[in-house]
């Protein structure tokens, strides 16, 4: 703080100064403000589509803001990418009548790379199966039961 003082001037001196008031510094400590981004962070996946993201740190104080996080979409399609085929169509019902199962799959390929490379670098399932009933064509379905006549 600084003392105001009014002063008479005689003779190029100050003099009869009296006091009419104080200066305070205000404002004294630096506004905050954003630092430089950092680098781009590597893309979420290894493979097809993903996210970037990179930071800034705030500088000066914590009242920035919340900008501090800068994401954008990266494209990993570089050879050797796996990924699974189409689901096959279903197979038969392994039974003429009844309930029975069938199954269906699909491949894990890298067109750019021998099938014995990528076999086994997709996640999920190869092979799917699925409950199926048939019933016969022109009659019904024989029981699965025998009657037994004890005399």
């Amino acid at each position: 703080m600084q003392e105001v003082l009014a002063c008479e001037m005689v003779d190029g001196e100050a003099v009869n100064c009296k006091p009419t008031g104080t200066i305070r510094d205000c404002n004294t400590q630096r506004c905050s403000y954003w630092g430089e981004w950092g680098d781009w962070g590597d893309c979420s996946v290894t493979c097809k589509l993903g996210i970037q993201t990179r930071r800034r740190i705030c500088l000066g104080g914590d009242e920035c803001g919340d900008n501090d996080e800068e994401i954008k979409e990266c494209d990993t399609e570089i050879p050797g990418c796996w990924d699974w085929t189409a689901w096959a169509a279903w197979s038969p019902c392994d039974v003429s009548c009844g309930e029975g199962t069938k199954t269906t799959s699909r491949r894990c390929e890298a067109p750019e790379l021998p099938y014995e490379l990528t076999k086994d670098q997709c996640i999920g399932q190869a092979t799917k199966i699925d409950r199926c009933t048939v019933e016969g064509q022109f009659h019904t379905c024989p029981r699965k039961y025998f009657i037994i006549r004890v005399s």
